[in-house]
């Protein structure tokens, strides 16, 4: 008889055992989660506020050389410079981005101590 009710209890623990587990391993996804979605939502923010910034520094530069050499060649000028800061960025997009991106999706899911 006795042999049967630890069996049971040995039971009983190893179901709460698994269940603790099962709950630990949904609670490390909900932070995962939240701290990439926060990094997301925070990279979005900055980028939107960077184009617009971007947008008006633009604006600038072709009502500055309006005067000076006309609206069509300064317009050209800005777009010859954005082309130019393109390919700059398309050519380096590895170096730039994708290593520091997997460096921070890296450093979101693993932690150090593993």
């Amino acid at each position: 008889m006795e042999i049967k009710e630890n069996l049971d209890r040995l039971s009983d623990t190893t179901q709460q055992y698994v269940d603790m587990k099962i709950d630990n391993v949904k609670l490390h996804v909900v932070e995962k989660l939240s701290v990439m979605c926060n990094d997301v939502l925070s990279y979005v923010f900055v980028s939107l506020l960077v184009v617009m910034a971007l947008f008006f520094l633009l604006f600038a530069a072709v009502a500055f050389f309006t005067p000076m050499i006309g609206l069509v060649y300064s317009m050209l000028a800005v777009v010859g410079l954005l082309t130019i800061f393109s390919t700059v960025l398309f050519l380096l997009r590895k170096k730039l981005f994708l290593n520091k991106m997997v460096r921070c999706f890296c450093r979101m899911f693993f932690n150090n101590k593993q």
